[in-house]
């Protein structure tokens, strides 16, 4: 995921093939495969506490998604599929 990303999340979805979101006012729909860690976002499976509402964040080029749900601030990795 190259692209940079910023803003509310519309529609989150994990399964067996990914994680999808999209952000508003964006048609485009991510997929994904987080990490999940202790020591990055305290073990929380990204699809399972990220709601409709919550804010991402991801620099462009950069291999952490940054979720802001509530008073959290959970970062995901991920790994660059070719």
């Amino acid at each position: 995921m190259s692209a940079s990303i910023d803003g509310k999340l519309t529609y989150i979805s994990g399964n067996s093939n990914g994680t999808f979101f999209k952000i508003q006012g964006h048609e485009i729909k991510y997929n994904f495969f987080p990490y999940t860690s202790n020591e990055l976002n305290d073990g929380f499976i990204f699809s399972r506490i990220a709601k409709i509402g919550d804010r991402v964040y991801k620099e462009k080029n950069s291999d952490t998604l940054t979720l802001f749900h509530e008073e959290r601030v959970l970062k995901y990795t991920f790994e660059h599929l070719k």
